[in-house]
């Protein structure tokens, strides 16, 4: 058996091995066979990966058949060290150590040395698959879950960004480090981590991520645009979820739920780019293949999505995309087109067009009630009965004339239908031709999907977000509920549970013969698509959700969240912090103006009133002005928290604050059209002339006091100090910022209309336009100059580059830049005094920090949710305090630091929590050498008067 024997020189050593089933039994007959062997060489080999007896270390050895003990010996075995150097890793120790530690049920230094170590957790990270990484969690029975499901929920996250993973834990379970010592001692190695590197990071102030213990179980990311299908199959343990790719092109991903590993991608490209907005998923009866595409359809094997075969289609010069698709009985598909007057047949063996059924008119839905009828509805209020042996109409029916179908629902020789006028109505194959079989009462809005849950009730949502089941044996309601805000979008059923989605964000679980909603589905940062659930291991389900926002999620309904910490019901609108970094006023629409402290993260106190709209500190962080959806203006001590009521307040929502070079000096403007200028508490201008909603407005900087204000029409006006206005410009409709420059001569307005515009506010040209730039497919979201006004920063909501610079003062226009790292709409953004660097917040659920001059992301946090709004403080050229908000409520407090940044973390204690509260409760001194304030309209307001 020489063939299977090698041997090499490794330290000046004869290393002799045997490649040969064989030996392998044999060794192991001979040095494994007895248990407590099996320990002590799995113990040895553990050893020496953790370099119990590398090189120069001795430790002693027995021979225990030969009766001697050599107690000074050196094995010379190298050192094993994690990392051999940078990105160098050591493959054997990260990949074998575990199975070793397990095998010789060392449970100590298991959980010491490989689950809660950080540094391990880290190389694992960056050198193996993320499953290989959670099999570690699972090579001994150690309770290990909150970690475990901790890194499951940030899976999508530390895979692309391993550097993100202590960041990440310490947002998810900072708060729950009391419940284990292991947990503590593996959040200290994280902020260890953190005061080491040279890396520049986010650092979470507290923890604000979702913990674990509740229904979200992880996320499928990396989708190139919104979600808009999503279907599972429980024989093959796979998840297909559906996009447009950046061109428009329908792209589906199989995923592979048990190790949550993509397995692979599937296109079926259009004619045409552009995208199309709807997209065909349809998983057959048998659950082994899926029909997927738009404008053109394909087959592919569920397991692996390889590809089977295309449907044939001749539809002439016709490039409208499919929008419904239904297999029948495993035997034939049927399909329509968007504004179609054909229903296409296929053979499902083949992909072979068998008919084109055609319609008078444009047939609106499509349902199969059982294998030999198929049921349709028109544009022109007909509702048609399809036999599919005839392949033809055998009754017609018309049921709206004056209003359209919104809904269709199918079951044997009965339709649900409804229309656009509320109703909800019942007809029969064998009734009445003129009239429905029974009409449910009438809901203020019109129902948007509806689902047949079993054959005695019907669940319909409505566009108000209201739910009703309906018994179909007693016509009676059996449960109504509001639990949603907005339209129902979709439904999907497993067992005795049913799944409702909205354009809340939210789904809700029920249990309808029981006790009703039994979940709410929080973790969505944006409007949910579609919806699936197969049945898990036991009695469990896993239910599968598509988003808006770029990502599938899975869920376990029977899980409830264990922890909810403080957090607004709805995203903060508005929010305004100190410029010490200390402290975070927000405001909601859910009524709510919370402080916040910076360095616990807590709240420290709530104040209840109409929905907050914005926020503004004055007076050098002294005085905080909020404005409410009523039209109200309320202005606090930022320090006492007494609130003053001002007097001559809009009539309507308030829109926006803005700060002016006086201190006490800020301008308000609202939905009622006007703008005004206030002194404190006191109203001293108001400027008329405005056609809509004043969207925002700004004031220079440098003394001359010149007013830009700018209306959702449009409109851009300049006005001067004395209420007078100068100019009057159009932008475009949907404009929603101004910005002026910080020299105080340019001022750039951006609009839903693709475009930003530079205006002139040099003496003799204020209100001239400069120059005009189109950037985007859609929103211009926000703007900023840098500070010494060469360029201009704007984010974008949608388009393939999200963030783009402008060099705005060059003629060549070639100073040009787009950002890329962000992959949806870019909605807050900050550029640093020192122009050096950029805080972005975005859609994604990512803040980021960029390097201004080459554009090259620094470092990345994802919150989980998007961010719309945030404040930055700036500690020194190297730190930075950041503040945001993100669409679940939560407050995602940062500090930022850069490679060469002092760190000295210093994360939410008790300690922490009582000397934050004692701050509220400090006096005010007041002493003579406090400055008397005065504006230059020589007029005392209270405020002054009080100060």
């Amino acid at each position: 058996m020489i063939e299977f024997q090698t041997e090499r020189q490794a330290g000046g050593k004869t290393v002799t091995g045997w490649y040969h089933r064989q030996f392998i039994e044999a060794a192991f007959d001979r040095y494994l066979a007895d248990s407590s062997v099996f320990r002590k060489r799995h113990k040895l080999i553990s050893d020496m990966y953790l370099d119990v007896y590398c090189e120069g270390k001795v430790n002693p050895i027995e021979l225990s058949l030969r009766g001697k003990v050599f107690p000074k010996a050196d094995r010379q075995v190298a050192p094993q060290p994690l990392e051999f150097d940078k990105a160098l890793f050591n493959l054997r120790k990260l990949q074998e150590l575990p199975y070793h530690l397990s095998c010789c049920k060392d449970s100590q230094r298991l959980t010491e040395d490989v689950i809660y170590n950080f540094e391990w957790l880290f190389a694992k990270l960056r050198s193996c698959s993320f499953i290989e990484l959670i099999g570690d969690l699972e090579m001994m029975d150690i309770d290990c879950s909150v970690l475990k499901d901790s890194l499951l929920m940030s899976r999508s996250s530390i895979q692309s960004d391993p550097s993100a993973l202590a960041g990440q834990l310490i947002a998810r379970i900072g708060d729950l480090r009391g419940q284990s010592s292991h947990l503590n001692h593996l959040l200290e190695q994280c902020e260890q981590w953190i005061a080491t590197s040279s890396l520049p990071v986010f650092v979470p102030r507290s923890a604000f991520l979702k913990p674990p213990g509740g229904p979200l179980v992880t996320t499928f990311a990396g989708h190139p645009s919104r979600v808009l299908k999503v279907a599972a199959s429980e024989i093959h343990q796979v998840m297909i979820s559906a996009c447009e790719d950046g061109n428009g092109h329908p792209l589906a991903y199989v995923w592979d739920i048990e190790t949550y590993e993509l397995i692979q991608d599937v296109r079926v490209p259009n004619n045409t780019e552009g995208g199309f907005g709807s997209i065909i998923l349809e998983v057959n009866p048998s659950g082994n293949h899926f029909a997927f595409g738009s404008e053109q359809l394909k087959l592919f094997k569920t397991s692996s999505g390889d590809e089977i075969f295309a449907f044939e289609c001749d539809r002439g010069d016709s490039a409208s995309a499919f929008k419904v698709l239904k297999f029948i009985d495993n035997s034939c598909v049927a399909g329509l087109q968007e504004n179609g007057h054909e229903i296409l047949m296929w053979n499902v063996t083949d992909g072979t067009l068998m008919y084109k059924l055609k319609h008078p008119a444009v047939v609106t839905h499509l349902d199969v009630s059982n294998p030999s009828v198929m049921v349709t509805a028109s544009q022109d209020g007909i509702l048609s009965w399809w036999s599919l042996k005839t392949m033809s109409i055998t009754h017609s029916f018309q049921v709206f004339r004056d209003s359209k179908f919104t809904a269709l629902a199918a079951s044997d020789d009965l339709v649900f239908l409804s229309g656009g006028d509320g109703s909800l109505q019942l007809w029969a194959s064998k009734g009445s031709p003129v009239e429905p079989t029974h009409t449910f009462p009438p809901h203020q809005k019109p129902v948007s999907c509806m689902f047949l849950l079993n054959q005695d009730t019907l669940v319909a949502g409505y566009f108000d977000g209201s739910l009703k089941f309906w018994s179909l044996s007693t016509k009676e309601c059996l449960r109504s509920s509001k639990i949603h805000r907005k339209e129902m979008t979709c439904f999907a059923a497993v067992g005795d549970l049913l799944i409702a989605g909205s354009l809340d964000d939210t789904l809700s679980v029920w249990l309808p013969n029981q006790s009703g909603c039994v979940n709410i589905l929080e973790g969505h940062s944006s409007w949910i698509a579609d919806v699936a659930a197969i049945p898990a291991k036991g009695s469990q389900v896993m239910i599968f959700s598509a988003s808006n926002d770029k990502s599938v999620t899975l869920w376990d309904p029977e899980d409830h969240l264990v922890n909810d910490r403080e957090r607004h019901k709805k995203q903060p609108h508005c929010m305004a912090g100190t410029k010490d970094g200390e402290l975070l006023f927000t405001g909601s629409p859910d009524g709510t103006t919370k402080l916040w402290d910076f360095t616990s993260g807590k709240c420290l106190h709530t104040w209840k009133d109409a929905a907050t709209s914005c926020l503004l500190l004055i007076d050098d962080d002294r005085w905080l002005i909020g404005g409410f959806g009523d039209g109200q203006l309320k202005m606090w001590d930022a320090n006492k928290l007494d609130d003053y009521e001002m007097t001559t307040c809009h009539t309507d929502a308030v829109v926006f604050l803005s700060s002016c070079l006086q201190l006490c000096l800020f301008l308000s403007g609202s939905k009622d059209r006007l703008v005004k200028l206030w002194d404190g508490s006191d109203c001293i201008m108001t400027f008329q002339g405005h056609t809509d909603t004043v969207m925002d407005g700004k004031c220079t900087q440098d003394g001359r006091d010149i007013y830009v204000t700018g209306a959702t029409n449009g409109e851009v006006k300049f006005w001067n100090n004395c209420g007078e206005c100068l100019e009057t410009t159009m932008h475009c409709k949907g404009l929603e910022l101004v910005v002026i420059s910080y020299n105080s001569q340019y001022v750039v307005t951006g609009a839903r209309g693709q475009t930003m515009i530079v205006w002139s506010l040099s003496e003799g040209s204020i209100g001239s336009k400069l120059k005009a730039v189109s950037i985007s497919v859609d929103s211009v979201k926000g703007l900023a100059f840098s500070h010494n006004d060469e360029f201009i920063l704007c984010g974008m909501h949608i388009g393939k580059k999200q963030l783009y610079r402008w060099k705005f003062l060059d003629e060549s226009n070639t100073e040009q830049m787009y950002f890329e790292g962000h992959t949806h709409a870019v909605m807050w953004l900050y550029i640093t005094s020192n122009d050096k660097y950029l805080f972005t917040g975005s859609r994604d659920c990512t803040m980021k920090a960029w390097d201004l001059m080459s554009g090259k992301v620094l470092a990345s946090f994802n919150c989980a949710s998007q961010i719309k709004y945030f404040q930055v403080a700036e500690m020194t050229d190297s730190h930075y305090r950041i503040m945001a908000a993100n669409k679940t409520g939560e407050m995602a407090l940062f500090d930022f630091y850069l490679g060469e940044a002092e760190r000295v973390p210093n994360y939410s204690r008790d300690a922490d929590d009582a000397e934050a509260t004692a701050r509220l409760n400090e006096p005010i001194q007041i002493t003579d050498e406090t400055p008397k304030l005065r504006t230059k309209y020589m007029k005392r307001s209270k405020l002054c008067q009080v100060v």
